[in-house]
């Protein structure tokens, strides 16, 4: 049996770049109102834009969302929106431009929203990442459930008391997820070896189903 580790890459870092733009004020705002509802995020501020795309493109191991305001929006987008640590893409624009810059931007995948002002921008990411939560909660109980009833039924089948592994050499490389799936299973092999024959022809033509986990035999 594989050991399967479940993890998901949440979002590190806000990068705000700002180019010929004058808005220290704008990003004091936004910070304040990002910061109360996800103290965990830390968000950096630049006005070069290869200084900007260097930094995202060497730090290895995060993930980023990027902020554009100002000039050379669009230019900004092609250069980094393949980068693999940058997720995800917000453009900060007066009203007036919006529908332009829409216009290009469907090719691009990464951008998420529009926003006019600071209070918007900040809804609007948050929102996503509540959203972005909300998807990576499902993805991992979705594995979890996967992988629990993969586990139980290798057990099973291969008729192997799963005590056995806890002086196996791999039991330290398993998560506290799959020792619970293990000891889990072991509830479940105990049950039912000691109830159901063991002759080949009995349990071939026996399914014993254990909440929704079909341990036919």
């Amino acid at each position: 049996m594989n050991a399967s580790h479940i993890s998901t890459l949440k979002l590190n870092t806000l990068v705000w770049l700002n180019v010929n733009s004058n808005s220290s004020e704008s990003n004091y705002r936004f910070a304040q109102i990002l910061k109360s509802a996800h103290s965990h995020l830390e968000l950096e501020t630049y006005d070069d834009i290869d200084k900007c795309i260097d930094y995202i493109s060497e730090c290895q191991g995060r993930t980023f969302a990027l902020i554009l305001n100002g000039q050379s929006i669009q230019y900004i987008v092609q250069c980094a929106h393949d980068i693999s640590q940058l997720k995800s893409i917000y453009i900060e624009c007066a009203l007036e431009n919006v529908a332009r810059h829409q216009l290009w931007s469907k090719d691009y995948e990464k951008i998420k929203g529009f926003a006019t002002t600071p209070h918007d921008l900040a809804n609007v990411i948050m929102n996503n990442l509540m959203k972005e939560n909300q998807y990576q909660e499902s993805l991992l109980h979705s594995q979890h459930n996967a992988h629990r009833q993969q586990t139980i039924k290798w057990l099973w089948k291969s008729n192997t008391d799963p005590w056995f592994l806890m002086e196996h050499e791999e039991w330290q490389s398993y998560t506290d997820v799959e020792i619970a799936i293990i000891e889990e299973a072991y509830s479940i092999w105990f049950k039912y070896r000691i109830t159901i024959s063991t002759s080949k022809d009995s349990l071939n033509e026996r399914v014993v189903k254990v909440g929704q986990i079909d341990l036919a035999t």
